[in-house]
């Protein structure tokens, strides 16, 4: 049998939301919450982020929610997380509004750092995958031009290993 390559699972986005790295984060994060509005059917965290271009249209980085999050103060974010309703889109938006200086740039994933080629084969990228911090990557072709986006857990899933994997702690 024929080993799956990154390109045959991952998930193709032809219309993801892209923004140019001088872009506020609030021009961002409505790009993003646009995109989320049309994919609700996808893992919440999983898909919820936004690709970064420089002057030439080349993808250079990644914004995911959890960033976002992480430019809030963490004692503020720490006591508003106890709050029901907090994490909504509004109160998110209301408090990167109190950030008006910042742009993507400042605050995206370096794309060298993060991303794998449709080339490769999932079980290749499992160790990368299982130990990083993101929940989604993106995958470039041999010329690094963004083509999809793969998930930690469908590359678990297409090893056999799945959500008992994760939840056990088995890859880390």
């Amino acid at each position: 049998m024929k080993e799956k390559k990154v390109v045959d699972i991952m998930l193709r986005v032809d219309e993801y939301p892209i923004v140019s790295k001088g872009t506020k984060l609030q021009e961002a994060w409505k790009a993003m919450g646009e995109f989320y509005k049309i994919c609700r059917e996808l893992p919440l965290n999983d898909y919820r982020m936004i690709m970064v271009k420089d002057e030439n249209d080349t993808l250079v980085g990644m914004i995911t929610f959890e960033i976002f999050l992480e430019t809030f103060d963490p004692h503020f974010l720490n006591t508003a997380k106890k709050i029901t309703g907090f994490l909504d889109s509004q109160s998110i938006f209301s408090c990167i509004l109190s950030q008006p200086g910042l742009n993507v740039e400042e605050i995206m994933l370096p794309l060298e750092s993060i991303s794998l080629r449709d080339g490769e084969t999932v079980a290749s990228v499992l160790k990368y995958v299982d130990r990083s911090d993101v929940s989604a990557f993106p995958v470039l072709d041999e010329s690094g031009v963004f083509k999809g986006l793969l998930n930690r857990l469908s590359a678990l899933q297409n090893l056999g290993l799945g959500s008992d994997f994760v939840k056990l702690g088995l890859g880390t």
